[in-house]
Parts: C-alpha cells; structure tokens; sequence
C-alpha cells in the first residue's frame, strides 16, 4: 500500500488524510501539539478551558464548502449569516 506523510493536524489537514484515506494510501501525520488543533484551539488555565483559536470557516472554495456541510456536518455546527 502506498503511503504519504502529512504535516500539520488542524481542519485542512484532517479533510486531505480522510480524501487520501479514501483512495488506498496509508497516511502518517505529523503534528507540533499535543493533539488536533490548527488554528482551532483550547487551553486550561486555573480551572477554566477557553477557545482562543479561530471560530470561523470561510467559503473559499467548493470542496471546504461540501466537506464541511456533507462529509463533517455536525448538529452543533451552525451557519452564522454576515455581518459578524
């Protein structure tokens, strides 16, 4: 089986190894944190967990658009009309 290595865990990341995954080839990922982040991100500190990564996914193209509201749409993933 063929297989690729892919650096960096955050949403992209995750979208190009379940299209890979897809096709027959082993994926290896690589990522600096201790777990999925990217650019969405938690911390812990004094008892409190906070978000401070990005909360939004832009439109940028047709296959983020299908993947995000097909292939990953979740029940508490909500569309939030302009202006933010």
């Amino acid at each position: 089986m063929p297989s690729r290595a892919l650096i960096g865990e955050g949403c992209t990341g995750l979208a190009v190894v379940h299209e890979i995954l897809d096709v027959g080839v082993a994926v290896m990922i690589f990522e600096q944190n201790h777990g999925v982040r990217g650019r969405v991100a938690t911390r812990k500190k004094q008892g409190f967990t906070y978000d401070y990564g990005a909360q939004y996914i832009k439109r940028s193209s047709q296959i983020s658009t299908v993947l995000i509201t097909e292939r990953f749409k979740l029940a508490d993933l909500i569309d939030i009309a302009k202006p933010v």
